[in-house]
This record gives structure tokens, C-alpha cells and sequence, in this order.
């Protein structure tokens, strides 16, 4: 990534292309698993957030959207286990929780300097 002035912007050294697409990998295949995104939430959302900062507008809008997802099903459990199947909590939780936090991602993945 370069900054307006031509000097090269550099980032975690684990935020390298392949890094950071197999983070978005193993985020989606965890979304597929049975509860894994939920388990593994603490440690995947952040990561791509970190991640979509320092990589380019495509990987910002996969990582705001995994992210999302993510915590919609964080959301999801967490109501399900309080509330049981109560309308409409069970779908307007998890809603508001996906969105806020795809927006969340989006908004701190911004490039450096921008």
C-alpha cells in the first residue's frame, strides 16, 4: 500500500495476501461449521478487521461481510440462550448484531491515511 506521497505503507507481517485470505477462509469455514464461528468470534473478528486494513477494497467488503455474519450468529445464540425462541428478539438481535458489526469492520478497515 503506498501513502500519497509514494512512501510504501507497511503492515503486520501476517497481513500478507496469503494470511489474510486464509483468516477469511477459515472465518467462513467456521460459519459453516456448527457453532464455530461463535467460539471462535473473540479471535476471528478482530483479526479481519486488522486484516481488511491492510489489504485491498475487495478483502474490506468480504471482511465486513464474514464479520458480520459472524456476529449475527454470536448475536443469535446469545438470544436464543436467553430468551429462547421469544419474537421478536430471536430475529432482531442477531439483525442488529450482524449489521453494527459489519458496519464496525467497514468503518475501522479503512486504509491508513485515507
Amino acid at each position: 500500500m503506498m501513502q500519497a506521497d509514494g512512501a510504501r505503507v507497511v503492515g503486520p507481517w501476517w497481513a500478507g495476501r496469503g494470511v489474510a485470505a486464509g483468516v477469511a477462509a477459515l472465518a467462513g469455514f467456521l460459519l459453516l461449521s456448527m457453532g464455530g464461528a461463535i467460539v471462535a468470534a473473540p479471535v476471528t473478528v478482530p483479526l479481519l478487521a486488522v486484516a481488511a486494513r491492510w489489504r485491498g477494497p475487495q478483502y474490506r467488503i468480504t471482511a465486513a461481510v464474514l464479520a458480520g455474519l459472524t456476529l449475527a450468529e454470536v448475536g443469535w445464540a446469545g438470544t436464543y440462550l436467553a430468551v429462547g425462541e421469544a419474537r421478536p428478539w430471536v430475529w432482531l438481535v442477531p439483525l442488529v448484531a450482524g449489521l453494527g458489526g459489519g458496519a464496525g469492520v467497514w468503518r475501522v478497515a479503512r486504509p491508513p491515511h485515507s
